[in-house]
């Protein structure tokens, strides 16, 4: 319903939309949960689908990455407390930047929560030591290239690159992985595997089944000959 609303009020603007959304939630949980949440955050990634384009919003290194002609491309890019603008927001707002965290803390820039990192009266919601201001892209859609979406929270991003994520989604709709669940489940057994410790959360979308289903239709006619895909 918030979502719905922000596009209505944004004329469809699904970049403004998403950032009046995140601006909404982080005051929606101070409101409700106050204090409880002074030392506890979230990142958030989302992807608006739309036939001509896709729009992401997100805060911190929760990541959403396309696969396109079997190239992975960012439509997010992580909010690190080293970043020149993040580290220049940080300092602005009295804070430091120690070891690649906020005051040598919190190892993002911007989230959900995290109210002990925003208690400057002065200050609007934007420019605290940890924001909520969302990071925001817009791209338009491919339908020659563009093949699925991979959108999860660092703890995949902790071990895998784009380009492997991307890879690792292909292999396993190669090996008969056709259910999107269960592909983000085999990214989520090769992050364990590769000895990630943070959260997973993981989501797999696939934009043109087809194309997924010509890659394993190649793979099988060069290893067994003519071959169709079932997907």
């Amino acid at each position: 319903p918030r979502l719905a609303a922000a596009l209505g009020d944004c004329g469809g603007d699904g970049e403004r939309a998403l950032a009046r959304v995140f601006l909404d939630l982080d005051a929606a949980l101070r409101d409700e949960h106050g204090a409880a949440l002074d030392q506890m955050g979230s990142t958030v990634v989302c992807v608006l689908v739309a036939p001509d384009s896709l729009t992401c919003g997100w805060l911190g290194d929760s990541r959403a990455v396309l696969c396109a002609g079997g190239a992975a491309a960012p439509l997010s890019f992580d909010h690190k407390p080293q970043g020149d603008g993040e580290r220049a927001r940080v300092a602005a707002a009295e804070g430091h930047v120690f070891r690649g965290r906020v005051n040598g803390m919190l190892a993002v820039s911007r989230a959900l929560g995290d109210f002990l990192y925003k208690a400057r009266s002065d200050l609007g919601p934007e420019a605290q030591l940890v924001s909520c201001e969302a990071g925001a892209g817009r791209r338009a859609r491919d339908a020659a290239s563009d093949e699925f979406l991979v959108v999860a929270c660092d703890g995949i991003w902790e071990k895998l690159t784009n380009d492997q994520a991307c890879a690792l989604v292909r292999a396993a709709w190669q090996r008969g992985a056709t259910s999107p669940a269960a592909v983000a489940q085999k990214l989520v057994e090769w992050s364990l595997l590769c000895g990630s410790t943070d959260n997973m959360t993981c989501c797999v979308v696939v934009l043109d089944a087809a194309k997924l289903c010509d890659v394993r239709t190649g793979l099988k006619a060069a290893l067994l000959g003519p071959s169709s895909c079932s997907a």
